[in-house]
């Protein structure tokens, strides 16, 4: 349909009730209600969000979480680096476009356009989160729900709001080694891209470095705020005492640390279960799990690289033991 100002627009004689999806809707009217309900009872359990610098080793809390009968954890959902941009970039496409409409349609009378704010972007971000960590959950009876996205090391602060009742688990890595896996990982994954943007693996490793003393004390700082709402794990000590350290994690969700489920779930993510039967230290670096050691940076920063990267982040990797 071409409007009086010679443009095309939608209207429901151009756009059906099959274009809408109105026809599958008419079967399920009160399917808000249901998911509203379903949503209202994954509030009442404990809810969590897993971060930490790129390759420091979240997915494998991911994994062994997961693993476990009373918890589910999801990864990735994104939900602050891409979902919550795209929501608001088409709220403000649409309040955009109401107010093109009503000065149209109305411009010789005062009607005021409805439009979305900030407090409405929050809303739909968080009933998107939490749409997506129920999804994942599946029906499993899990006491803790969470999911897991490195970037959420940045938003600690971001997804608290969001979810005030919400716990987060930090997970940190000696910034070379993890500095190390992030090189061979994007290099499989975007080859052309990394060689573009770095034309040595020594340039990529300062650039990581840079990033891991920008954002770690992001998480850090937010921890310090909110000390019980916050938990740190070392990937070093995750690799040397994954029980003790695994149970650590699990009380502070509050949920069952008996041995033998403990046990199962670090069987299930062993390294050599995930990588397809390498032990530990047998480099792959064509999988994501290529090779599972502490210390590795050693074979690859020359002396100039460590120096940069203990000028750069020497007080952080003292605080934890890195150097």
């Amino acid at each position: 349909m071409v409007s009086a100002f010679g443009r095309e627009e939608c209207s429901m004689t151009t756009l059906g009730p099959k274009d809408l999806g109105a026809t599958a809707l008419l079967g399920r009217a009160s399917g808000f209600d249901v998911r509203r309900s379903q949503l209202d009872e994954l509030l009442k359990k404990q809810l969590f969000f897993v971060g930490g610098y790129f390759k420091s080793g979240t997915t494998w809390i991911q994994l062994l979480l997961d693993n476990h009968p009373e918890a589910s954890c999801s990864g990735e959902c994104h939900l602050i680096t891409h979902l919550y941009r795209t929501l608001k970039a088409a709220m403000e496409d649409h309040n955009r476009f109401l107010l093109k409409k009503h000065a149209e349609v109305f411009g010789e009378i005062s009607v005021r356009p409805p439009n979305f704010d900030e407090a409405d972007l929050e809303c739909l971000v968080t009933t998107g989160a939490l749409l997506l960590l129920d999804k994942h959950r599946g029906g499993k009876p899990a006491l803790a729900v969470g999911e897991k996205t490195p970037d959420n090391v940045a938003f600690f602060e971001v997804l608290g709001r969001l979810l005030p009742a919400a716990k987060f688990i930090h997970v940190i890595r000696d910034p070379r080694d993890a500095a190390v896996s992030g090189w061979y990982h994007v290099t499989r994954v975007i080859p052309d891209d990394t060689r573009r943007h770095f034309p040595t693996m020594f340039d990529y490793l300062k650039h990581f470095v840079d990033g891991w003393a920008n954002f770690v004390p992001m998480a850090l700082e937010f921890g310090a705020r909110h000390p019980k709402r916050y938990a740190q794990v070392l990937y070093g000590k995750l690799s040397a005492e994954p029980e003790a350290e695994l149970s650590r994690v699990l009380r502070f969700l509050g949920v069952s640390t008996d041995i033998d489920t403990v046990r199962r779930c670090v069987a299930a993510t062993a390294f050599d279960r995930l990588s397809g039967g390498r032990a530990r230290g047998q480099e792959n670096r064509t999988s994501l799990f290529r090779k599972g050691i502490s210390g590795d940076w050693r074979n690859h920063f020359d002396e100039a690289t460590d120096r940069y990267a203990i000028e750069k982040a020497g007080p952080l990797m003292r605080r934890f033991g890195f150097i």
